[in-house]
Formats: C-alpha cells, structure tokens, sequence
C-alpha cells in the first residue's frame, strides 16, 4: 500500500478537495474542477473506461491515476465508499502525481 499516496487522500477529503462517487467525479470533471482522477485497483473495467473516456473527452484532459489499493481499503481510510475519486486542487493533485511517481503535466 502507497501509504503516502492515501494519507495525501485524506487530506484531500479532510480539506473538501475530494470528490468521491462515480456522478460527483464525472461531474467536477465536466465542470473544470478535477485535477486528477483516481480509481481504485478493483475497479470494473467498465466503470473505469467511462470515467478515463470522461477524462480524456477536452483538451486539457485530466490524468487518471490507477492505485493498487482495493476499493475497501481506500474506504477503510476514507470513511466512505471510495471506488472513484477526484482531486480539485491543482497543488494536492500534482502532490499525489509526483509521489506515485507519476509526473504532472501542464496542458
């Protein structure tokens, strides 16, 4: 587990910054607010192609970021079901992205 990844999460959730939800993260992704989206590692396939396919639609796509981390251990630290999740500040989402190794592009 990605201990670090998670905890930067929490914080997300902790400051409101964190849309958890297969309609509120389509959603902030179609309002311009989502930085990055982030699935967990059991999510289905189908769900997970809408949502990168939701992501990808505008040119200034938003990253997709897929965990190893189940679906019940992310709630387990959530306190909430959390399968789908998106970031909307654009400092925490590049913080998620450069500790997963993941670099952050500018579009």
């Amino acid at each position: 587990m990605n201990s670090r990844v998670v905890s930067l999460l929490s914080i997300c959730r902790k400051a409101g910054k964190l849309a958890v939800g297969f309609d509120l993260v389509k959603e902030s992704i179609r309002d311009g607010k989502a930085h990055l989206v982030v699935l967990a590692g059991d999510l289905s396939p189908k769900t997970a192609k809408q949502i990168q396919f939701e992501a990808g639609r505008n040119p200034g796509s938003v990253r997709v970021l897929q965990l190893p981390e189940t679906m019940f251990e992310l709630s387990n630290i959530l306190g909430r079901k959390a399968g789908v999740m998106s970031v909307t500040d654009a400092g925490l989402a590049g913080s998620i992205l450069q500790t997963a190794g993941k670099p952050n592009r500018e579009e």
